[in-house]
């Protein structure tokens, strides 16, 4: 069977390879549930197949077998020909398998692992993370460590740990896709928010409230419910059962072959099976295209990767494809019920609506405004991403100022090397009395950036001047007698020639030619000075 992309798969691929092509070791993807994270590692691994040669290997993680047989699934479906092998428990790969599936639950891997890439004398080149908002522990740093020399594609529907935004850890965020997008083109359907407040802990009123609007608003309706214990789970099931809605709890010790019975009952239309409940085994690696209402409560032990994890639970369509007029199921609801202590009024309203309508994402200003909204709520001010962040809208209220339309684009979409964005306010303010001007950057310039990974198009003179003076300042690069560049006296004493603006220096040079200050700037013009450079 021909694998076929999606647009937006399409879009991302190109995007995952373009940043690897730009040098990123480490890159992030956001996709929403429901999106085919899973067919876009597939394609990619089959993409790479050239560039592993003979000796390299892919190896694709995840935290879950049930998300790995998945991922085996897909590739063995759509590649027959692709060598995959599985790396868990007794399964080793085979000497010809050059892609490499395994869960981190499986024991030693990091040992087995190297042992097999020894034996097989393979080189991973490129570590795939499914679900990556898990990887911040010591098993995968330590996989990472083996391989220090590999890139890394992480790709998650939440880029959090807990309440923390994860995506200052990677050296690009090749690709983000809003929800919104996904359900504008009927691929998803509509989650609609429902809070509900409780901030008792009594299990018998926690349950008696979920009966009760379960009864009034959804019955017939396929439900999931997240509760915090097995023993919640229980005890919501009898509930249900005792009123005769026909209610499953499914944990961790749940038998595979009788989770599975279950699965498929719920999954048929016509099933008995009314309600799921869980404490958190059908938060990742399992979708219902028959779920469309989903309880969760909202704690201080909640997290935002846990909510946006669970909710994706219900978005698939009925029919797996897309959301078509005749088709029951058009939205799915969501009940967040509680109020944390530990969270702002509001929070989940929000964190709601910047899941669903991120406006594009990381990919503009607008978000920036929204990713520190949400840093704000999660009370996450003194984080070095919160940090970053003010400092990205500073810097581009500023460069929108000065009217360096390239470098305010390039801030905004993240392309300018972080590493660099920490001293790019002090360039800016250094440039804050030049003229825009329109003259282009020079092949020089242009040769000098690239070299330090700044890769600009478009730029004018300015900008790459700029640019230039902030990768000098990041790098510590030391300048020959640039104080000899200091003007004197006068409205900008103490400012080096190439900070006067344009107007300025012409203004000097007509009315005061025999000036020092004339000189100066002539000699600086005759050496064809460009700041720093």
């Amino acid at each position: 069977m021909k694998l076929v992309l999606r647009d937006y798969q399409e879009d991302a691929l190109k995007s995952v390879l373009k940043s690897f092509g730009l040098g990123n070791q480490n890159i992030l993807v956001v996709m929403p549930t429901g999106s085919g994270k899973t067919i876009l590692f597939t394609e990619l691994c089959q993409k790479l197949q050239g560039w592993l040669g003979d000796d390299g290997a892919i190896l694709v993680l995840s935290h879950m077998s049930l998300l790995c047989d998945q991922s085996k699934e897909k590739m063995n479906k759509f590649y027959p020909t692709m060598n995959v092998g599985f790396l868990r428990g007794s399964d080793m790969p085979s000497k010809k398998d050059n892609v490499i599936v395994s869960t981190m639950q499986s024991s030693s891997l990091d040992y087995k692992l190297y042992e097999w890439i020894k034996e097989c004398k393979k080189e991973v080149k490129l570590i795939v993370i499914d679900e990556c908002h898990r990887e911040f522990n010591s098993s995968y740093q330590n996989i990472y460590e083996w391989f220090p020399k590999a890139k890394r594609l992480s790709v998650t529907a939440s880029p959090f740990v807990k309440s923390k935004l994860i995506k200052s850890e990677y050296d690009d965020v090749a690709y983000t896709l809003p929800m919104q997008t996904l359900v504008d083109r009927k691929r998803l359907v509509k989650p609609i928010l429902k809070t509900i407040k409780f901030d008792g802990k009594e299990l018998e009123k926690k349950v008696a409230l979920i009966a009760k609007i379960y009864m009034e608003k959804e019955l017939g309706k396929k439900a999931i419910i997240f509760l915090p214990s097995k023993m919640e789970c229980e005890v919501m099931a009898n509930t249900l059962n005792d009123h005769g809605i026909k209610s499953y709890p499914i944990t961790a010790s749940t038998p595979e072959k009788e989770r599975e019975l279950i699965f498929n009952d719920y999954d048929d239309k016509f099933g008995e099976a009314q309600v799921l409940i869980s404490c958190d085994v059908l938060t990742a690696g399992w979708d219902s295209y028959e779920a469309e209402v989903c309880f969760l409560f909202c704690d201080e032990d909640s997290s935002v990767s846990a909510y946006i994890q669970r909710i994706g639970r219900t978005l698939r369509p009925e029919d797996g494809d897309s959301v078509k007029p005749h088709h029951d199921k058009q939205t799915a609801r969501i009940y967040a019920i509680g109020n944390s202590p530990t969270i702002k009024e509001g929070f989940i309203e929000k964190l709601h609506n910047l899941n669903y309508n991120p406006d594009e994402a990381i990919k503009n200003a607008e978000s920036l405004e929204a990713e520190i909204e949400l840093h704000e709520l999660l009370d996450d001010t003194t984080s070095d991403e919160y940090k970053y962040k003010i400092e990205t809208a500073r810097a581009i209220s500023m460069t929108k100022k000065l009217k360096m339309e390239v470098v305010e684009k390039y801030i905004r979409e993240d392309r300018i090397p972080k590493r660099y964005m920490k001293n790019i306010m002090g360039s800016l303010e250094d440039f804050a009395s030049t003229t825009g001007g329109k003259r282009k950057a020079t092949q020089k310039q242009i040769e000098l950036l690239n070299r330090n990974g700044v890769k600009i198009e478009g730029a004018t003179k300015n900008e790459a001047s700029l640019l230039i003076d902030v990768v000098a300042k990041t790098n510590n690069w030391k300048t020959k007698d640039d104080s000899k560049w200091l003007v004197q006296d006068g409205t900008h004493k103490g400012k080096k020639v190439w900070q006067l603006p344009h107007a300025y220096r012409s203004h000097v040079k007509k009315a005061f030619p025999d000036s020092k200050a004339t000189k100066l700037i002539m000699k600086w013009e005759k050496e064809g000075k460009n700041g720093k450079v």
